[in-house]
């Protein structure tokens, strides 16, 4: 790679926020003109927005696995949640140490989810960081402030190219922010029912949406403080959807759509632009590395989208498909999707209600017990093994055309592009049920023989943490 301007790099990464922010108003039913996003607008005023950007995943850990070692969850390792005992394979490396390796200084502030506990050296060596600043585990974006401040001047004095990951706990649930809204910041999407449940839930998101706007606002202030936001590239993104139902955890269009913004020097980032191709987050870590300059590693699976983001090739193609999955969240619940410009295809390998699919988290809420009777209706009380959305008729994707047109040519169609993509990434998924690693537990493995000896405990009671003690001593002992 030819030596060109080492830029810095600020990544900024919300918790769940799909695609809620003003400047995607038009693209999603999650968007919308009114949401109070101001400070993440700017960031698209004097930046690129990616409209048709999606993650791998609609689970934190695997969605993140994606962006920052650009491969696929089921090739790095991380197929569901790392405080559930998910990791990435060894010898993985991800984008941090490709920066770290081309004499970055790399820093971690706040929140990962790519790792088990809290951040300490061991932690920060496996994800590629030097070095990290963590007020708390789960960190909310109030306690922030100081510590970006504190890391941003330390990596400026260093006068070395630097690369700062910020990673805050919102918009995750449990949505318990004090900002103000007003009705007209509160829309319920499409694919929920209309209920004042769901009303009552999306307005407490649009309140810590609001909150966490305000943090990103402080932190481009910081740059602006310190001199160095015309030779600083941010980026600000977010792993998968909203924590509300038919989102988060199923690969629905409202799982994995999500935000992306770049925001740099105009030579290499133009002021003001869409870019409406489809993307993927495999597709980040490749993309970063052309803009800095920085060796992109052999193991990326991506392309870069770097050409996009000036402006001068926006009417070219980039990807004709998306994929996406999801294999252990809460549950085993194995589903793999590909998604073009107009048509989803998702193919379901455990039969049970769509109503199951959503993670502990959303099903504690209201809006999940609302969401269910619609849910029911429109999807069966047992999946299909396969669905097709027409996202042009059908944006909300309550129309499964496998059922209505099992000769529909798209499904043939994509029920090919999607076996093909499984053979070429050699997801295990293909041979029958998805083998889980060692250490790890999850909440229904006693409906599956494989996963015999990996049922997660609850640990609220003294025999239930004695049991989690035991079962993790034998799955300790079979690794």
């Amino acid at each position: 790679m030819a030596e060109g301007q080492r830029w810095n790099v600020l990544f900024l990464i919300s918790h769940d926020q799909g695609i809620a922010v003003s400047s995607m108003a038009g693209e999603g039913p999650e968007a919308h003109e009114h949401l109070p996003t101001p400070n993440l607008q700017r960031i698209a005023d004097e930046g690129v927005l990616l409209t048709r950007h999606f993650g791998t995943a609609p689970m934190c850990s695997p969605a993140r696995s994606s962006l920052m070692t650009g491969m696929y969850p089921h090739d790095n390792g991380i197929v569901g949640l790392t405080h559930m005992g998910h990791q990435y394979d060894p010898g993985v490396k991800t984008v941090i140490h490709a920066f770290t390796e081309a004499g970055y200084r790399t820093m971690l502030v706040g929140l990962e989810h790519e790792s088990r506990g809290i951040v300490k050296q061991a932690r920060l060596d496996q994800l590629g960081y030097q070095e990290s600043r963590v007020s708390e585990l789960v960190p909310p974006a109030h306690a922030l402030p100081k510590h970006v401040d504190e890391a941003l001047k330390e990596l400026i004095s260093s006068n070395k190219p630097w690369w700062l990951t910020v990673g805050t706990r919102e918009v995750h649930r449990s949505w318990r922010c004090d900002a103000e809204i007003t009705p007209e910041n509160v829309k319920i999407p499409c694919y929920l029912p209309e209920s004042p449940d769901i009303k009552e839930e999306i307005s407490n998101f649009t309140r810590c949406l609001k909150t966490y706007d305000r943090f990103i606002g402080q932190v481009l202030d910081m740059l602006d403080k310190h001199g160095v936001s015309d030779n600083t590239i941010v980026i600000a993104t977010t792993d998968h959807g909203i924590a509300l139902p038919n989102a988060k955890g199923l690969l629905y269009d409202f799982g994995c759509h999500t935000l992306m913004l770049f925001r740099g020097p105009g030579d290499i980032i133009r002021r003001g632009l869409r870019v409406n191709a489809l993307a993927s987050s495999i597709d980040f870590a490749p993309t970063i590395c052309e803009l800095c300059s920085v060796q992109p590693l052999d193991s990326f699976m991506g392309s870069s989208y770097a050409r996009f983001l000036n402006g001068n090739h926006a009417g070219e193609p980039f990807r004709e498909h998306v994929f996406n999955e999801n294999t252990f969240a809460d549950i085993y619940n194995p589903i793999r999707a590909v998604r073009s410009e107009r048509f989803r295809y998702i193919h379901n390998y455990v039969d049970f209600s769509v109503a199951l699919g959503p993670p502990n988290d959303v099903q504690k809420g209201a809006a999940y017990r609302a969401w269910k009777e619609l849910a029911l209706a429109t999807y069966g009380e047992k999946r299909a093994v396969e669905e097709l959305y027409d996202l042009e008729k059908d944006p909300c994707q309550r129309h499964n055309l496998a059922n209505e047109d099992p000769g529909h040519p798209e499904l043939v169609h994509l029920r090919g592009v999607l076996d093909d993509w499984l053979k070429f990434t050699r997801d295990p998924i293909r041979n029958g049920p998805y083998p889980i690693p060692s250490i790890a537990v999850v909440d229904n493995a006693c409906e599956f023989p494989h996963l015999a000896g990996h049922q997660r405990v609850k640990r609220n009671t003294i025999i239930g943490f004695l049991q989690q003690v035991i079962a993790s001593k034998k799955r300790k002992v079979r690794k």
